[in-house]
């Protein structure tokens, strides 16, 4: 006897759920992409980036701010060019590194690390009176630190946001021997690409920037003028204030290479872990000091074999100051950075790992033999 729902309702069929196959392949495809993702930042954090060693604290030892000039500036010349001779020169023959100590010079009171940028500027550091100098850098010569500027090099670097691969970084530096241009390009997926401009010439402390500029991505240029002469002083587009020029001042990026022209000039200069350079640093809104510290050597591995390297970094600035910037420079590349990181205080990193050394047609660091590096970094 037929019941009486299968009477109101003729042909009742089963009550089921519509199948739908399309939902079930498109849930595994999801699953399976998510696997590849995270197989490949684990495969990029675990393979590709240098591991970050703990070191212990180090004792810090200032250095105080001296001019340059017992070495004279070399300039870069064409490969296998022959050395010229001059009759009665007591300069006319630039030899190779190591370097001799360097005479005591006139040395002003150290600076402590935690000044700020505008005390610096007013009590602690002279004042930049003279522009940058256009003459011949072998002419600057005399008591003060060595300092010799790396030849002109074109860098490729594979840029990391902590620790997955993003795009490839450039750092382009030129140095004719009495101008330098420095030229930084960061892509960045999703955002664009962080582009910074360094240009000036040499003074008396060494590298002597005249205009920097920083742009990210679309937005407007930032741009902060390091003005010279009787009444020196910077002046920041960005905030349209104006601060004094303290001697040796440098902008964010020019900093790496003054760094790398007193170590390439003196190696022993440091020599010992916790020796502290300060730098005052003109950022596009303000200038402060920027405590470095030589860490250590540390020694970097690619497919080719391993490479020696310098560890810097900067210090606190003040009390509360988490945020990070480390450099390693290598000495077999002339103390080019090979790697420079900076850590925001919310713990994220931005890494540039060098891709690709100086072109063959810089050739190898005098004296060294070392041959063009091209390498991506791995664990040992």
């Amino acid at each position: 006897m037929p019941s009486r729902a299968a009477q109101s309702i003729p042909f009742a069929p089963a009550l089921r759920a519509p199948r739908r196959p399309w939902l079930r392949s498109l849930a595994v495809l999801a699953f399976v992409a998510l696997l590849h993702l995270l197989g490949g930042v684990w495969f990029a954090r675990r393979e590709v980036m240098p591991p970050s060693p703990n070191t212990p604290p180090l004792r810090v030892t200032l250095i105080p701010l001296a001019p340059v000039g017992d070495a004279p500036i070399k300039k870069p010349l064409p490969p296998r060019a022959a050395p010229r001779r001059h009759a009665k020169s007591p300069g006319h023959a630039v030899k190779a590194l190591p370097r001799p100590p360097a005479r005591p010079g006139p040395t002003p009171s150290p600076l402590p690390p935690t000044a700020t940028g505008e005390q610096a500027a007013l009590g602690g550091m002279p004042a930049a009176t003279a522009p940058p100098s256009a003459g011949p850098p072998q002419s600057r010569q005399g008591g003060g630190t060595p300092f010799a500027p790396p030849p002109s090099a074109d860098l490729e670097y594979d840029a990391f946001v902590n620790g997955v691969r993003n795009q490839t970084g450039m750092i382009r530096w030129h140095n004719d021997g009495r101008h330098y241009s420095l030229q930084v390009a960061i892509p960045l997926l999703f955002v664009g690409t962080f582009s910074y401009t360094s240009e000036g010439g040499f003074d008396a402390y060494g590298i002597a920037p005249a205009r920097y500029a920083e742009q990210r991505g679309k937005h407007a240029p930032a741009v902060t003028t390091f003005v010279r002469g009787a009444h020196p002083e910077i002046t920041f587009s960005k905030v349209g204030t104006v601060l004094p020029l303290p001697a040796g001042a440098q902008d964010r990026f020019s900093m790496v290479f003054e760094l790398a022209s007193l170590a390439r000039g003196d190696p022993r200069r440091y020599s010992r872990p916790g020796a502290t350079q300060p730098f005052y640093i003109a950022d596009t809104d303000s200038g402060e000091i920027w405590p470095i510290e030589y860490v250590g050597p540390q020694t970097m591995s690619g497919p080719d074999g391993y490479l020696e390297t310098r560890h810097f970094t900067r210090l606190a600035r003040r009390t509360g100051d988490r945020r990070k910037i480390d450099v390693w420079l290598a000495p077999a590349l002339g103390w080019l950075p090979v790697r420079i990181r900076q850590t925001e205080p919310d713990g994220t990193e931005f890494d540039l790992v060098l891709r690709r050394g100086p072109g063959a047609a810089n050739g190898p660091e005098p004296g060294t033999g070392a041959p063009v590096w091209e390498s991506t970094f791995k664990q040992p």
